[in-house]
């Protein structure tokens, strides 16, 4: 999806839940996320990046291997059968346990269209 020049990735994990995070891998510097694996570690759902295969948590962005580097995540739900995504300031990740949907103050809901 790309909404206000920002390319998001829109994920669903084997339980149904959404995830919607950027989709720039900062290790490769290429936009490929959304083609990664998507599965849990211990129970954390993740996905890998197919360039090469770090692993981001679904829920805070945080890379597995390397706690210092981080994706966007973006708080994320389907109403009228429409997913929406709610746009953040440029670059800001959520903090450790924070829940990608009840992050505070979006800038607002988008369907991706224009």
């Amino acid at each position: 999806m790309l909404a206000e020049g920002e390319q998001i990735a829109i994920v669903r994990t084997q339980g149904g839940r959404l995830a919607a995070l950027s989709n720039f891998d900062p290790f490769s510097k290429a936009l490929v996320i959304a083609r990664g694996v998507v599965e849990d570690r211990g129970g954390v759902p993740k996905i890998a990046s197919p360039i090469y295969n770090q692993s981001f948590c679904l829920e805070t962005g945080e890379c597995l291997e390397d706690s210092s580097v981080r994706l966007t995540v973006f708080p994320i739900r389907v109403q009228g059968g429409r997913i929406q995504v709610a746009l953040l300031a440029r670059g800001k990740a959520l903090a450790p346990g924070d829940e990608c949907r009840n992050q505070a103050k979006p800038r607002g809901m988008s369907d991706g269209r224009r």
